[in-house]
């Protein structure tokens, strides 16, 4: 199992014209590079961030994802996200690694 990352925050609007839902909350649990087989990593994380956390008009969204390396410039991700809804996703990424 390689790391393990364990994050989150929180941002605050200030001024005469902040509003709720300009505050921020999140937090993140991650575990990056599982040997799945050969040269094949996986990170897996979960994620909560929220909008206006504790009042009537918060708006929160609860996602995991999955991200499967097969080199280190190309992996693929999927995920699914809670918001009023669920909804999901799938993609494959070709990065620059100088």
């Amino acid at each position: 199992m390689g790391p393990l990352v364990v994050s989150g925050g929180h941002h605050d609007a200030v001024g005469a014209n902040a509003q709720v839902l300009e505050r921020r909350s999140f937090g993140l649990i991650e575990v990056r590079d599982l040997a799945l087989f050969g040269t094949t990593l996986a990170d897996v994380r979960v994620a909560y961030a929220a909008r206006g956390l504790l009042q009537d008009a918060a708006v929160d969204v609860l996602h995991g994802g999955l991200r499967l390396r097969f080199r280190s410039w190309l992996y693929a991700e999927a995920y699914l996200a809670k918001t009023a809804g669920f909804e999901g996703g799938f993609g494959l990424v070709g990065a620059f690694v100088p």
